[in-house]
Order: structure tokens, then sequence, then C-alpha cells
């Protein structure tokens, strides 16, 4: 072996887990039937109101399954759910838990049944609460247990393999020990089965189980004991049990850590909690999460543990890190609706059009985790002319199956394709930002975000929607960096969606897909991208407090369209309805809800909440376009004067969109507008509460009406294919003096700073310390933000704007910017350093390498006399397996199969203390 030179790897611990991201979902009103089943791409699964639904590792609705697959009118029972290559294998209780059958079957990508059977029992004696418990065994059967009976299932065509009768009880839960077949009873009796379904043996257990696992030399089971959350290990060897409790309460679920330790899910009677354990069983931790029961959990495919909370009407979805630490509160999910909370406002999107609400309920909240709204609902209106004089309108009010105007996808989109774009695309940042560091060198450490690789730009080869098929773009749709130059969207190629704000909401809509129902008039044949997004700048209270959405409308029509405006329709309902008002103003550019008294709901608003004391103003305000109308109508209409109502007609539609009442007449600035005389205005309520002399609500006798505003831009003339774009921001003003507010101080204020901000093009401004890279010993390096702040904050309390450095580490710097908002960036900074014409007596190859399994290794030293230590380190430090042979033995085998993705290290010591290190990637 020659001498050459080397450069030795000094600091390969260093780099951060920047990646363990927690998340909280809360699900309002579901029913969780089951529990949680791993994928084999890191994905989980678990049925919500009886339908199929798919996260990421990244908390990201993935899928779900508009049809329920099982009703959910009884009470909850167990659910199996299993995905292979071309679909999903699923089994539940049939009809009514008590009957005893149960349904399995296979489920297609695409959401159609692949084939589907019914199950029954010869008896109907015992109630049939729980089953079937079912594990794919390792020839990819499936294996399931009923109440009497045993089943082995092909699941390619769910043909009944063997079927075996048992016992007269509900079985709870199976496993596999190599070809043998697990199967625990509630009662705690364990069956042994063979692959042929013979019973191999046989053993009963004083416990009430919940689950059974296997390991090496164990099955683990755990349950409960007289009311103590008990832990058991049963020797395979010599069938010697050993108990562990851990006081008060219930453990319905665990698994095996990447340690050799265990993740126990439980309660205690009144909490969810999980516990971690060493190999023995002896405790590490515990966390609390709240009322309910943890009923099952997951080790995470980077680090941490998924977990699923059952608590009444509101189950809770969430992930931790690696010392069981989560969110603080929950994000709320509504399929198939995506929730935007960035800002100190959080709202809801539909990709059908729908905004604010979620069909039942406001959900525009103001500040955000508060159950108070300043909306109802919203939607987009638009409509115009072609050059033949014939009308086309689009309009969102309350959207229903009767009342529809817009579908999901680009007007390319059929109607019976709209279900599969009815997806809303989530980009978080700081996720963004990982991603991009993570591919820069050409080598993936974690998952990519379910999001980014989705992302609904030309040409990407991993497009899906709401089903898990492939879909296929053929138009530019969604911005992204072409990192390769290719002219297409792949996240593999280095590619990343562009975005605006810290978090940003993605959806598609057309009005092209089917009749209109809601304008009863001819569509535009139009298609809409629309953006969502804030910024977590809670040093600036006017950004802080703004949503922003942007619509491009595109006229896909093979005519032009002319005399066309955009509007956004609101129904305001600032906390309680009954004591609403609101008006415009033109100097900003904006319309406003504000509330008739300083007390919000004075006179009670039956269940609504209310903001009391000092409620806000909420205000709307166009950014890049000029407000051309503001007008409202009333709920029924007021007392004798129907043209004041709902529009019913596409022309009636296009008066209100233009400023007019719904019978073409104008609006006067005085009383109610309405057939009054003098001169006529297209600004309802123009002017400022607190004059007693300028028209608003304040100095008008409408009081109690329940009001509908639509604001509108235009006219536009939009030629095939061109595309007209309305930016908005949605502002909500705190500590404004009521009643009768002075909209020329701090209103237009807050939103003339909100504007500035905007067109100085600053708000996206991101530092970037650049890749992670390595420094010489002898040598020093600048790092550089490349960004403009007012102050800067690094890690080793320096203040100015770069910072040199001369060792290895890890560096992040936050810099306050001209807005006020606060920015992070991190970079890790490994030691190299040249060693001239060594002698390498240590040579070793690792493959393969990106493994998922093993990790082979061969080696080569210079010193026969010598033992050699191969050691398995994560990037934090930590060794993970350690290995010590002779050095004549030549090769040895890591088994990685149970540990996380990512990136490790492995090297090689002599005992002479001679390194070798190489970079190891774990992926599936």
């Amino acid at each position: 072996m020659k001498s050459l030179k080397l450069t030795i790897l000094l600091f390969f611990f260093t780099t951060t887990l920047s990646f363990s991201q927690v998340w909280q979902y809360e699900f309002d009103n579901i029913t969780i039937t089951g529990t949680t089943n791993k994928t084999t791409d890191g994905n989980y699964l678990l049925f919500l109101n009886g339908k199929i639904s798919e996260f990421s590792e990244y908390g990201e609705p993935v899928f779900n399954y508009s049809d329920p697959l099982l009703s959910v009118n009884t009470f909850p029972r167990q659910t199996y759910i299993h995905k292979d290559m071309d679909g999903y294998v699923v089994a539940f209780n049939s009809f009514h838990p008590m009957s005893g059958d149960f349904s399995v079957g296979k489920l297609g990508l695409d959401g159609n049944w692949i084939w589907q059977k019914y199950l029954d029992r010869p008896t109907n004696s015992l109630i049939n609460e729980t089953t079937p418990t079912c594990v794919t065994t390792p020839n990819d059967d499936l294996f399931m247990a009923g109440v009497d009976s045993a089943y082995l299932i092909n699941p390619d065509d769910g043909q009944i393999i063997w079927r075996t009768f048992l016992t007269n009880d509900n079985f709870i839960s199976s496993a596999m020990d190599g070809n043998q077949i697990l199967s625990i009873t509630s009662q705690g009796e364990l069956f042994t089965l063979d692959n042929t379904g013979s019973t191999l043996s046989t053993n009963t257990f004083n416990i009430e189980p919940k689950k059974i696992i296997n390991t090496d030399n164990n099955y683990i089971i755990v349950g409960a004991d007289n009311g103590n959350a008990t832990l058991m290990f049963f020797d395979k060897s010599n069938s010697i049990t050993n108990s562990l409790s851990f006081g008060n309460g219930t453990f319905y679920d665990i698994k095996q850590t990447w340690d050799d330790g265990f993740i126990l899910a439980g309660s205690d009677g009144q909490q969810a909690f999980l516990i971690k354990t060493d190999a023995q069983g002896a405790q590490e931790w515990q966390q609390f999460y709240g009322d309910g029961q943890a009923q099952s959990v997951e080790t995470s495919s980077s680090d941490g543990y998924v977990v699923l909370i059952n608590e009444g009407n509101i189950p809770r979805f969430l992930k931790t890190d690696g010392d069981g630490n989560t969110n603080t509160s929950a994000e709320k999910l509504i399929w198939n609706f995506r929730s935007i909370n960035v800002s100190n406002i959080e709202t809801i999107f539909n990709a059908d059009g729908t905004m604010f609400w979620d069909y039942q309920q406001a959900q525009f909240n103001v500040p955000k985790d508060s159950s108070t709204s300043t909306i109802f609902a919203g939607g987009l209106w638009m409509g115009g002319f072609d050059d033949g004089g014939n009308l086309k309108m689009a309009a969102e009010t309350y959207q229903h199956s009767s009342s529809k105007d817009y579908w999901a996808g680009h007007s390319g989109v059929d109607i019976n394709m709209a279900p599969y774009w009815n997806k809303v695309w989530k980009i978080k940042g700081d996720e963004l930002r990982d991603f991009k560091n993570d591919i820069a060198d050409g080598n993936l450490s974690r998952p990519i975000p379910n999001d980014i690789l989705t992302w609904p730009a030309k040409g990407n080869p991993h497009f899906k929607g709401t089903m898990d098929s492939l879909l296929i773009i053929n138009r530019s749709l969604a911005e992204f960096i072409d990192v390769n130059n290719d002219g297409i969207y792949n996240a593999y190629d280095g590619d990343y969606p562009v975005i605006k704000g810290d978090e940003m909401l993605w959806w598609v809509f057309n009005d092209a897909a089917g009749i209109h129902t809601e304008t009863t008039g001819d569509p535009i044949k139009a298609t809409v991208i629309a953006k969502a997004y804030g910024y977590d700048c809670s040093g600036n209270a006017d950004i802080y407090n703004t949503l922003f959405l942007e619509f491009d409308v595109i006229n896909d029509a093979p005519q032009a369209i002319d005399d066309f405006y955009v509007g956004m329709w609101t129904d305001f309902d600032l906390g309680c309805h009954l004591d609403d008002y609101i008006g415009s103003d033109t100097i900003s550019e904006s319309f406003y809800v504000y509330n008739s008294a300083a007390i919000d709901g004075q006179g009670g608003c039956n269940s609504v909440p209310s903001y009391g004391n000092n409620p806000p103003v909420q205000s709307v305000s166009f950014l890049n376009q000029e407000m051309s109308s503001f007008m409202y109508y009333v709920n029924g209409g007021f007392p004798g004067l129907p043209n004041t109502g709902d529009p019913a007609t596409a022309g009636q539609y296009y008066n209100y969109l233009t400023g007019k009442w719904r019978d073409g007449s104008s609006l006067y600035p005085t009383s109610n507008g309405y057939q009054q005389n003098g001169n006529t205005t297209n600004y309802a309520f123009n002017g400022n509460p607190s004059n007693t002399n300028d028209w608003s609500m304040c100095n008008t006798n409408i009081s109690g009406a329940d009001l509908r505003a639509v604001s509108s831009t235009g006219s536009f003339r939009l030629e095939p294919g061109e595309m007209v774009s309305v930016q908005l921001a949605y502002t909500f003003h705190e500590n404004i003096p009521l009643p009768c507010p002075d909209i020329t101080t701090d209103i237009r204020t807050n939103i003339t700073n909100v504007k500035s901000a905007v067109n100085s093009q600053t708000l996206d401004w991101i530092p970037n310390l650049g890749e992670d890279r390595t420094i010489d010993l002898n040598s020093t390096i600048t790092l550089d933000p490349s960004y403009s702040g007012s102050s800067y904050q690094w890690s080793n309390n320096t203040a100015g704007s770069t910072l040199d450095i001369t060792a290895p580490g890890v560096y992040n710097v936050t810099i306050t910017d001209v807005n006020g908002c606060q920015k992070t960036d991190e970079v890790n900074i490994y030691a190299y350093t040249d060693v001239e014409e060594v002698q390498k007596i240590i040579d070793f190859k690792a493959f393969p390498n990106p493994t998922s399994d093993k990790i082979n290794i061969s080696f080569e030293t210079t010193n026969q006399n010598s033992e050699i230590t191969f050691n398995l380190v994560n990037v934090i430090g930590q060794t993970i397996k350690t290995q010590t042979v002779n050095a004549n033995q030549n090769q040895l085998v890591f088994d990685v199969s149970a540990l996380p993705t990512g990136i490790y290290f492995l090297n090689a010591t002599s005992d002479i203390g001679t390194i070798e290190t190489q970079k190891i990637v774990i992926e599936r």
C-alpha cells in the first residue's frame, strides 16, 4: 500500500438536526377508526371519518380519498391499512361492529376498488368491537384474525389461501416472527401459527393486552394489569415472562426504536402520554399531551415519533422530536382545506374557490389561535363581455353542489378530473431552505417534503393531486427555479418552488369545467392561479397582522373579453354579525368592517364568539390595482326594496361587481344609497366614520342588517392567453377607538405601511450564508449573509454585518431587516488539514451507499496484527453501532434497517489511532 496525501475529516459531528420538525393537527368533528400504519415511503396512513388519509413526514396531508369506505355512525372500531406498489389493502368492520362481519379489499391508487369481499363468522354471540387484526407476512400475504377465525389472503386478488378456527374471543393484535404468525386475544391468549395456519403453541398472560411486537429474543406485550400500564417481556427461549408497571393507565401501542429501546403510547385515564425506555424497559423519559388516549405511535423516518391521540370528537395527530416535544398549539385540519397561520391571521382555503369558511362556520381567525373571526366567507367574482356582446360571468358566495361556478384545476380539466386537482399546496420557507441546502451536494439526507416534490409545475413527473396517481401538467402553472434548465420541474434535479412570504399556499381553479349554477351565466373559460401568504414578522405589527392574497386570472377562451372586472366578495362578520358597519376608503384603495359600538355583541349573538371589549377593524386593500368600486347588498334586501338583496342572475352579479345595484341603478352617497337624488358614486360609505358630515354607516339609520360587500378593479380587456393579476392585503387593526373610527389616522397609516413594505420588495429578502463547507485549520473564512439589515446577532454574540471564523462549528445569524422582521440562516463549517505523505494503514469500502438495510464493509490494512474498530456515528456525534474485528478478517456487515433515514459517518480506527472516515446515506 503506497504512501499518499490525505484530507482527514476532523469534525464530522457538527451538523445539526434542523430537519427534526414537529407538528400537531387537530381534527374537528372527525371520528378516528383504527390506528396509524407507516408506509414504505415514510408516510403515515389512518382512517378519518371512514376515509383513507395519508400524511407525510412533514405533517402534509398527502392524499384523502373523498368517498368513505366505512360507516362511522356507530362507534369506533379497528381498521387496517397497508400500502403496496399499486394500492391500499384495507380491512374493517362492515355494517355494525356487533354483527361480527368484516370487510377486506384492495383500493387502487386512483381510488377505485380492485377487489373487495365480506367475511363473516359462524356465531354472533360475542361483541366484535376491535376486529379484524391484521399483519403482512414476509410473502406480502395478508393475515387477518377475527372473533373466532384467522385467514391468510392473497392481497393481489383477494383469494383466501386458508382459514382456520381458533377461539371465541376478540383478536386484537398480530405480529410476525420469521414465518410464524403471532396473534393475541383481548383475554391474553397468544396463538402462534405456522404459514399453513396450523397452531404451533398457545400461551396465556395475566394482562389485558393491547399490542404485541416481536424482537430478537422476546415477544413484547403492552396493555394494563389491574389498572396499571404494563410492559411485559416474554422470553422466547424459556417462556419466562417479566412485567414492568408504569403507574395508572393503559398502554395501547409500542414500537421498537433505533437504539433497541421502546416507545410506548398510552393514557393514565385522563391524559395521553408517551414513555421512552431502554432495551430492558427502564424509563428514560415521559411526555404528556393533554386529554385523551395515545392510541398509536410510529417512529419517524428522521427523528422523533408520530402519535395519534383520540380525544372524543377532536382527535389529534402529532409529531414529536426525539425527546417527545411537540408544538404547543394544534393546527386545525379540515379536508380538503389547507390552513395558513404564519402571520397573526389564521384561515383556510379550498381549491374549489371556497375561502375563509368550512361550509359551516367562519375560519378567518383574528388574531390567530383565537376563536373569533372578522370574516365569515369570501369569494372571487369576475365578469365581462365577448366581442359579440355576450356576458361572461363567474362568482363564488356560499358554494354548494347546487350553487357552483368554480372547480379545482385549470380550464383544461374536465369536471370528472376536478376532484383530482382539489388540493392546496403549502410551502414553508424553512422547509424550502432546508431542502435546497440538503440537495446542494447532490445527496439527499431526508425525504423531500411532499408539496415540494409534487409541486404543480410544468412537466413534473412526480405531480399528484388528491389521489395517489400521477397526473400530467403540460402548461406553465406554478413558478419554479429550473436549476438544470431543462424546461420541466423535478425536485430530484434540484428544482424548487418560487414562493412569497415565510409560508405560502398555492392552488388553481377554473370556471369552465361545468355548468354555472351560482350565476347561471355563460363561463369565461378562465384559469385562476391563487396564492395566500404571510410573514412571521412580530416585530412589525402592520405586516404581522396582514394576510396577502394574489389571483392571476388567465383568459383561456379563444376570444377576447372586454369590460372585464375582477372583484372580491366578502361576508364580513366581525365577531357578532348583528352590529357590523362597513365602509370604503378611496385614498388607501381599501374597504373595511368595524363595530357599530365600542363593545362587540352587547345584545347577544347566540353561540357566535364575539370580541367583547375593543374589537378590531378589518380592512381589505388593493395593492397593485386601483379599486374601481365598492358595493354592498343586504341578505334578503331592505324591507320593500328587493333590488338591494341577493343577486340571482349573471347580469345582477355583474351589476354588483361594477358598483351598481342589482337592477343596474346607480349608487347615491346618501342614506342607504338606493333610489336617491343628486350625484352618484361607485363607492359605498366612502366617508370618514368619525366625520358627521361624511357618508358612512355611522351617519345612516342602517342597523342590524346582515350585509354583503363586493369590491372590484377594472375594467380590462383580455386577449386570448392574456392575464390580469390582482393582489390584496387583509389587515386587521388593533386598538382603534370606537364607535365611528377615524379612518384617516391609524387605519390608513397601517395600510400605507403595508403597501410601502410591499413596494420596497424587501419582504422576501433572505440571508444566505452559503452551503456547508470546510475550513483549513490554518486559515480564516469570512461569513457574509449578503443581506442588508438594521442589526445583526451572530451565534457567538457578535453584532457585525460579517463574521470572521478560524474554527469549525455551527454558525448562525439573526438579522433584523429594514421592515423590523427577523430572518435567520445557519451554516455548518467542517475542518480539515492537509497531511503530507503519511502512510495510510486502513483502507475500506462501504457498499451499497446509499443503503436501506445493510452496509457491507471490506477493508485492508498494513498492520495485520492490529484490531480495527468500526463506528457508525450520526450527524450529532452519537455512536449508533460499534464493532471491533481482527485486521485479517477483512469484512463485516452492519444492519441499519431499523435506523432513520439520513446522513451517518462510518469511521475505522486501528489500535494505533489512525482514522479513516466515509459518509453513509441511509434512504428508503
